[in-house]
């Protein structure tokens, strides 16, 4: 996106010199536009610089931008809007009709068999999958097979799912599928302009964020980072799932040296866990300078999220709970934010049953599909995607000389690194993981690192191909070089990976380029990344 919106600017400048009319002076305060609309020419150009390197200043330019294409990207209009991209939607589901009213409806086979006559509403917790026998229901329609039922938003009803139910042989026996919220932002109070990222992220952007003990564990405050992950490490007991402390008789740890969990998967199993969660959740969103939220550290491995094993389907399942409470915590704060899922980088591995890390880590491709599956079939929403890829193995910089071995992981798509980063794009791509308004989810990768075992060199040549690999990539919109401490991959930047990071991107752009190319052995750098 970050690659095409000259492009699209420069469409919107013949649109709108039509559209705009007389110039009008910018204002210096919120003001009421002819077709009713409120808007701050002044706030809009500040907040917008690539809009204004296009369209310049003009106040009427800049609200036909809007109005065209701001509202839909979540541009604000003036300070404090709440959400330009924040919509009232009434198609199959459930979303809010106003910030205390919500609207439930559901497109079903056929009307349903009803012992007296009537669809009844329930409100169910995340882990809830049937109706409970005592559950008394928050509304009722007439029986229908596109039954449309409007309600009043109950307490934590945020976080909670709606389904349509009859009682049949004196059984409560829910109709269709159940349907969380899918447009918290409507609720949003503490919303931010989006601001976009460079191909290189800048070192201080990341921050981590231990819900456990709501403190960042990085050195920097909070008002500096851009994306914030949520870790956590399972010293609240209220956020600790459950089943973490089950028996479990495939540990994920076996072959490491740790023998124990590193991080844990947050609580959405009960009530306390889940109010819990969610209030720190939105607290931070509402009050942080963020606009991207990750939830939990590579999740598709079970380490770094664990629950005792109970088979791959179940565990995504309790991730997605956790997902969605997430998601409407943050973006009942921060309409324009960003919720995202974590993944390494194994593609499509499959290993067997016999393989211990069957047990322990899920091909993120699988996860994909189970992960937005569960979605789309309870409320599809803007979830999007930090990704880790690393090379393989962690301590190789020099991907592009690897053994043969190493190499298959990666020219197999059974492994995803900066080498064949469109696999992943390419598969988001598809018809089916689009967003609701049908555009490709948003990617990132925030966390890489290069090794200077092979040579500062190669580590600085590394850390410019992964930079290739993004810029090239129209999905992917920002990659965080991390320099990582551990002495088994020595991540740490020489003199020479900082003089590359630092400028690489800058007005000698061309001279690294050719070094970096020199270095590898390569004239074109579609020789080595796709």
């Amino acid at each position: 996106m970050k690659r095409r919106i000259q492009k699209l600017l420069a469409v919107f400048a013949t649109a709108l010199t039509v559209l705009a009319g007389n110039v009008m002076p910018a204002f210096a305060a919120p003001q009421t536009m002819a077709d009713g609309g409120i808007f701050d020419a002044e706030y809009y150009a500040a907040q917008n610089p690539d809009v204004v390197a296009v369209l310049g200043t003009d106040a009427n330019l800049l609200y036909q931008h809007y109005l065209l294409a701001g509202k839909a990207e979540g541009r604000l209009p003036y300070a404090g809007a709440n959400g330009g991209a924040a919509v009232v939607q009434t198609g199959i589901g459930a979303y809010l009709t106003d910030k205390s009213n919500v609207q439930l409806s559901m497109n079903l086979a056929k009307v349903p068999a009803s012992d007296d006559g009537v669809l009844s509403v329930y409100a169910l917790a995340p882990f809830e999958y049937a109706i409970p026998a005592d559950r008394a229901p928050i509304a009722q329609v007439a029986l229908s097979a596109t039954p449309v039922a409007k309600f009043a938003l109950p307490a934590s009803g945020l976080y909670m799912k709606y389904a349509f139910g009859v009682t049949q042989g004196g059984k409560k026996v829910m109709a269709g599928s159940t349907q969380y919220i899918c447009n918290p932002e409507l609720l949003a109070t503490a919303t931010k302009p989006r601001v976009a990222y460079p191909a290189k992220a800048p070192e201080g952007i990341f921050a981590n964020y231990n819900i456990d003990t709501r403190q960042y564990s990085d050195s920097f405050a909070h008002g500096t980072a851009k994306i914030v992950q949520f870790n956590n490490y399972g010293t609240n007991p209220a956020l600790k799932h459950p089943l973490a402390n089950a028996a479990d008789s495939h540990a994920p740890w076996s072959h490491d040296v740790d023998k124990k969990p590193f991080q844990y998967m947050l609580n959405a199993a009960d009530m306390n866990g889940i109010t819990t969660m969610a209030n720190i959740m939105h607290e931070v969103a509402a009050q942080s300078t963020a606009q991207d939220y990750i939830i939990g550290n590579e999740v598709n491995v079970r380490k770094w999220a664990y629950i005792a094993y109970v088979g791959d389907e179940q565990y995504i399942r309790e991730y997605m709970q956790v997902f969605r409470v997430a998601y409407n915590a943050i973006k009942s704060a921060n309409a324009n934010a960003r919720v995202m899922i974590c993944m390494d980088q194994n593609w499509d591995r499959n290993h067997p049953a016999s393989y211990w890390e069957h047990y322990c880590v899920i091909d993120v491709k699988d996860f994909l599909n189970s992960f937005n599956t569960q979605i789309q079939a309870e409320g599809n929403i803007d979830w999007s995607i930090a990704f880790h890829p690393h090379p393989v193995p962690l301590t190789y910089a020099k991907f592009w000389a690897n053994t043969a071995n190493y190499s298959s992981l990666v020219t197999q798509n059974k492994m995803v690194t900066v080498q064949n980063l469109s696999t992943l794009t390419n598969y988001i791509s598809q018809p089916a993981f689009l967003n609701p308004k049908g555009q490709v989810r948003g990617v990132i990768a925030t966390e890489v690192g290069y090794s200077a075992n092979q040579g500062a060199d190669v580590q600085g040549a590394a850390i410019y191909a992964a930079y290739m690999a993004v810029a090239r990539n129209p999905v992917v919109e920002t990659i965080v070089i991390n320099q990582d401490p551990q002495p088994n991959i020595n991540s740490i930047f020489t003199a020479k990976a900082r003089e590359v990071f630092n400028n690489m991107d800058g007005a000698n752009a061309a001279a690294y380029d050719a070094w970096a190319k020199s270095v590898i052995g390569i004239r074109d750098w579609g020789q080595i990344l796709k």
